[in-house]
C-alpha cells in the first residue's frame, strides 16, 4: 500500500514540475491539418456476383480554430469550432458481366462537419498532454462521387470503353445533421508550435434510418500555434 502512496505522490510531483502554462491562462490556436476518414458497415456488393467490397479510408481537409483555458497546474479545459472532411471510399472495379460491364472509378462517400470538440487537457510530461471529451458535429454536404464507365465486351475478350458519366449524387437529406464522437488525442507543444493528434469515438450513426449502424471512424493530424490572450 505504502508503495501505491508514494508513486501516487511521485506522480502527482512530476506533472506538478512538467506542467508550463500558468493558472489563468487564457490560449487561441488556430490548426490545420488533414482527417483520415472511414465508415463502419459499409460493405457494398456492386453487381450480382455476390462479391462484397469493403471501405477504404480516404483523406481530407481538417482546420479550425481552439481556445483553451488553464484551470489547474496540471488541467485545462477547450472548446473549439473545426471544419472536416469524413466518408470513404472503395477501390475501382468492373462489375461482372458478359456482353457489357461497368467500370467505376474513384468511387467515394464525401461528406463535411463542423466540429465543435469540449475537452479536457492533462499535461503528463514538459509540452505532453494527452486529452479526452465530447464532440458534437454539424452536416455542411454529403454526396457520393465518382466515375462510370459501360463497358461494351467482345466475343474474343476485347473491351470497348464508352464515353464517361460523371457520378455526383447528393446523399444530405439521407444523413443525420448531427452526430456525436469521443475525441481523444495526443499533442505535443514546442515554442507554441502544437503537433495534435486524434481518434473519434463514434457514438451516433451515420444515416437517419440506419440499417447496420453506420458510423463514421476517423483520425485528425494537425498543426498549430498557440497565442496566448489572457
Amino acid at each position: 500500500m505504502k508503495k501505491y502512496v508514494v508513486a501516487s505522490v511521485l506522480l502527482i510531483f512530476s506533472l506538478s514540475f512538467f506542467a508550463q502554462n500558468e493558472v489563468g491562462t487564457f490560449t487561441l490556436t488556430p490548426r490545420v491539418g488533414v482527417s483520415i476518414a472511414n465508415m463502419s458497415n459499409m460493405e457494398m456488393g456492386f453487381d450480382g456476383s455476390g462479391v462484397i467490397v469493403n471501405p477504404r479510408y480516404k483523406t481530407g481537409l481538417a482546420g479550425g480554430v481552439e481556445a483553451e483555458y488553464q484551470f489547474h497546474r496540471l488541467f485545462s479545459a477547450s472548446v473549439g469550432a473545426f471544419y472536416g472532411m469524413q466518408g470513404c471510399r472503395y477501390p475501382d472495379q468492373e462489375t461482372d458481366g458478359i456482353v457489357e460491364r461497368t467500370g467505376l472509378r474513384n468511387y467515394k462517400m464525401d461528406a463535411q462537419y463542423i466540429h465543435t470538440p469540449l475537452l479536457v487537457h492533462a499535461c503528463i510530461a514538459k509540452g505532453l498532454a494527452v486529452k479526452a471529451g465530447i464532440d458534437m458535429s454539424f452536416l455542411l454536404a454529403a454526396k457520393v462521387k465518382g466515375e462510370s464507365t459501360v463497358i461494351t465486351v467482345g466475343e474474343d475478350g476485347s473491351k470497348r470503353y464508352n464515353e464517361t458519366e460523371v457520378i455526383n449524387q447528393n446523399w444530405k437529406n439521407t444523413f443525420r445533421s448531427v452526430n456525436v464522437s469521443i475525441p481523444v488525442g495526443v499533442s505535443y507543444e514546442y515554442m507554441n508550435v502544437v503537433l495534435d493528434a486524434r481518434y473519434h469515438i463514434p457514438l451516433t450513426n451515420v444515416f437517419k434510418e440506419s440499417i447496420l449502424n453506420e458510423k463514421h471512424q476517423y483520425w485528425t493530424f494537425t498543426l498549430g500555434y498557440k497565442f496566448t490572450i489572457l
